[in-house]
Formats: C-alpha cells, structure tokens, sequence
C-alpha cells in the first residue's frame, strides 16, 4: 500500500520533473502496479500552477512608461483618460513599439486598479430584529 506522502512525492516528480512512471517508482522504492498510474493523475486532484509569472520580453521596457501614463490619468478626467488603444498608438508612434495590440490590452487591464468587492454587514441587538427565508418544505410529524 502506497503512503499519502509517497504518492505526493511521485505526483511532484511527474508533474513538475516531468520524470517518467518507471522513473518515479525507481525513486520512491515502489511497484507500478501499487503505484497506478491513473490514480496521481486523477482529474479531482489539484493540479500544479505556476506560482510567478513568466517576463514579458515584448512588454518589459515599456511597462514603466506605461504606469507613468496610466498615474498620470488618475488626476484627469474621465473622459480625458488613456484607452488601451490609444496606450497601443502612443507606443507606435513614440517609442516604436513592434508588439500586438492585444499584449498591450491584457497588460493594461492587469495595472488598471480593481475594485473589491463591497460590502456593509448587518449587526443588532441581540432581540431587536429578526430575519427569514421564505421557502416551502414537507414536514411529517409523527405521534411517539
């Protein structure tokens, strides 16, 4: 029977090594057939995910000069502010750009600021006020 850490461990070497099944048994001193190929690479089982981006080599000098116009719009009006079209064009045009449109709209979006999610909690008095969910449910009452 294979340990939870032990099938951890071959899931980190699969996975993330990229080692071979054979490899991995070799390594962790098990059988294939205890190991099961299937059973690490079981879709319900979380999957690994980068944990920091890849640099962008087409983005990368230009991210600064970005910001900078971006902060500078905080302190304009609505109206007068930069699309990321209008980013795109002044690339172009200013400091010869050579990327997509659509590299400078996704990095755009991601410096743009996000707002949370609001919200104002309800707090009383214990006995003051009372709430309900209206639904419908049958209810069997039996005699004892």
């Amino acid at each position: 029977m294979i340990q939870v850490e032990q099938k951890e461990t071959i899931r980190i070497l699969y996975f993330i090594k990229r080692h071979s099944v054979a490899a991995d048994c070799q390594r962790t001193r098990t059988l294939p057939e205890d190991d099961q190929e299937s059973d690490y690479r079981c879709p319900q089982r979380p999957q690994y995910r980068l944990t920091a981006g890849r640099p962008s080599l087409v983005m990368g000098p230009y991210l600064d000069t970005i910001k900078t116009w971006l902060e500078v719009d905080k302190s304009r009006p609505a109206k007068q502010r930069h699309t990321a079209h209008r980013i795109y064009a002044r690339l172009v045009n200013e400091c010869g750009f050579t990327g997509a449109e659509r590299t400078v709209r996704e990095h755009v979006a991601k410096l743009r600021p996000t707002f949370a999610e609001m919200f104002i909690p309800l707090e009383f008095d214990p006995g003051t006020d009372a709430q309900c969910d209206w639904g419908v449910a049958q209810v069997s009452l039996q005699a004892s």
